[in-house]
Formats: structure tokens, sequence, C-alpha cells
């Protein structure tokens, strides 16, 4: 286990504390997407806004990435590996949707006050 004096005294680390550090980081995040998930949804659920659903769905795709890199920490399957990459690059792709989708739909809204 690396203690967090050991990073400011000695911040080169060998391959076993760098991969503890790896999954600390990887169950942090799982945490923190899983609460990001959660408070999502609530609240576009009760909206009933059904394109903005998918945010809470690519917040739902990286926690399965980091859930895989999980599984590749334990199991050393590159399989794991893998689909956490195609994963990640789906739960990104669901984001820039979003985005591009709230960027159209509020420029539609100016145009429709201009006129």
């Amino acid at each position: 286990m690396v203690t967090i004096s050991a990073l400011f005294v000695q911040p080169i680390l060998n391959e076993t504390e760098i991969k503890d550090m790896s999954l600390y980081t990887t169950l942090f995040d799982i945490v923190v997407l899983g609460y990001i998930f959660v408070k999502c949804v609530k609240p576009l659920v009760k909206a009933a806004n059904i394109k903005l659903l998918y945010i809470p769905a690519a917040f739902a795709l990286l926690w399965l990435e980091q859930y895989s890199l999980i599984i590749n920490y334990f199991d050393n399957n590159q399989f794991a590996f893998i689909g956490s990459i195609i994963v990640r690059l789906a739960g990104l792709g669901l984001f820039v949707y979003a985005i591009y989708y709230a960027l159209a739909k509020g420029r539609s809204r100016e145009m429709e006050i201009e006129t």
C-alpha cells in the first residue's frame, strides 16, 4: 500500500506501487461515476427529456469501462482491456452526440426568438 507521504517524499514508484495506485484510482472513479449517474438520472426522468438521457448512459458506459479495467487488473484478460477501450470510445461518442444535440437545440431556440 502506498502512503500519501511516500508520494511526496519519494515520487518514483516501483511497478507494484504503480499498479496499486491504478487500482485505487479506478475504484475512486467507479464510485464517482456511480454517484454522477444516480444524480443525473433522477431529474432527467422527472423532466421526461429522452434525448438528454444519453448523458447518464455515457456515464454508465464510462463506469463499465472502469469495471472492465478492474477485471483486467485481477485477471490480466486482454478481452477486458480491449472491451474497456471500446466502451470508453462509445461513452465519449455519446457525450459528443449529447453536446451536439444540446447546442443544436439551443441554436434553434435562438432562431425562433429572433424571427
